[in-house]
């Protein structure tokens, strides 16, 4: 009897379970997707396309104009990049796996901090990888240089680094990454910087990309998209940018998987990086739920979360509860009517919990009035 690819074996798929849509009384703060919807202007633009035609094959590697959008983009983030090497890509998540294809060779070790983002795992072991899971600095939630110094052997091909970060939030800070960049250039590794979450930085220091680092360029492949900063999930689209060679092979598997990201959707993501308005409520909007949800965070008993960076996530240390993260999570949603996601989903996340901003302040502020209530009531026996 034939049989799925073994390479599925113990592969599960991240928090599926926890994005189904609840009872209508409960408080969702799990779906990792803004609320808004997609500014105007740029739905215009895509539907004008549709209508005049932009719906046949196109430059494989993304039009000319979105990647010229895009290096621009980069450009006041210290970023020097040409337009050609952008690719634009369905999602962020495809451009992710097309970086491990193309510069990690089967068999090697990639280097992935954690408690980290679900598709990772997946992805790497997908393409013949081995992922390695370091723990992040237990209490700040910011990388632990020496312990991924340590995990890193002859079999180490790449560094994959997520700031600001899901599930933690956290923003690393310059000296952070010029540390991580030193030690990939020692041991010649790749960085695999994924960046979606960019626009949404909260401190004052700002986003550091290693590839705005001297040393970082040559040995970055940034990621990033349209879908959080934007509120474009559903569009689907994405970029990758790096050195010249990498991007060549990234081409090979954007030709030969999906040939390019849809035609007639480019010039509305071209149009949202070349308008810097475009976006802003979005952002002003998720600055303020991050000041309501920390505020609120400190009046929740036997919780505790670092300072809210960056992205728009609380990532909740619920140790002293006595519960572990799948505990903690089922009795708030039976008993408070609030929705979270476990920590223990994740290597080196037991005894957090995650906690999605992305919802309206009013819903905010009763999700967590009815958590601080029930985490002032429950038994903890």
């Amino acid at each position: 009897m034939v049989e799925p690819s073994a390479r599925f074996d113990g592969i599960g798929s991240g928090f599926a379970h926890f994005f189904q849509p609840p009872p209508a009384d409960v408080i969702r703060f799990t779906i990792g997707e803004p609320d808004m919807e997609t500014p105007g202007p740029i739905k215009d633009i895509a539907i004008q396309d549709i209508k005049t035609g932009m719906t046949h094959y196109s430059r494989a590697r993304g039009l000319e104009r979105t990647c010229k959008a895009v290096a621009s983009y980069l450009g006041p983030q210290g970023i020097e990049a040409s337009w050609k090497n952008v690719i634009i890509t369905s999602g962020a998540k495809q451009a992710l796996l097309s970086a491990f294809l193309a510069c990690c060779d089967p068999g090697t070790n990639v280097i992935v901090p954690a408690p980290a983002w679900p598709s990772y795992d997946p992805q790497i072991r997908f393409s013949g990888l081995i992922p390695i899971h370091v723990p992040v600095n237990n209490s700040s939630l910011h990388l632990d240089l020496e312990a991924i110094k340590e995990a890193c052997n002859e079999k180490t091909s790449a560094i994959v680094v997520n700031s600001p970060n899901n599930p933690t939030g956290a923003v690393y800070s310059r000296e952070e990454m010029e540390s991580l960049v030193c030690l990939a250039e020692k041991r010649d590794l790749w960085i695999i910087s994924d960046e979606i979450y960019a626009p949404m930085i909260w401190t004052k220091e700002g986003h550091i990309s290693p590839a705005s680092l001297p040393r970082g360029k040559g040995r970055t492949m940034v990621i990033g998209g349209w879908s959080k900063g934007w509120a474009m999930t559903g569009w689907r689209l994405g970029w990758i940018f790096g050195p010249s060679d990498a991007m060549d092979a990234v081409a090979k598997v954007q030709a030969n998987s999906i040939t390019h990201a849809p035609t007639f959707l480019q010039g509305a993501a071209a149009l949202a990086l070349e308008d810097e308005s475009l976006n802003q409520e979005i952002i002003e909007a998720f600055s303020a739920r991050r000041e309501l949800v920390q505020s609120h965070l400190k009046r929740l008993k036997k919780i505790h979360a670092p300072s809210l960076e960056g992205a728009f996530y609380a990532f909740m240390n619920i140790e002293e509860t006595g519960m572990d993260s799948i505990e903690f999570c089922r009795r708030a949603l039976e008993e408070a009517r609030v929705q979270l996601i476990p920590g223990g989903l994740m290597e080196h996340g037991e005894g957090w919990v995650r906690l999605s901003y992305a919802t309206n302040e009013e819903k905010i502020r009763e999700g967590l009035s009815k958590l601080e209530e029930w985490l002032e009531n429950i038994s903890l026996e």
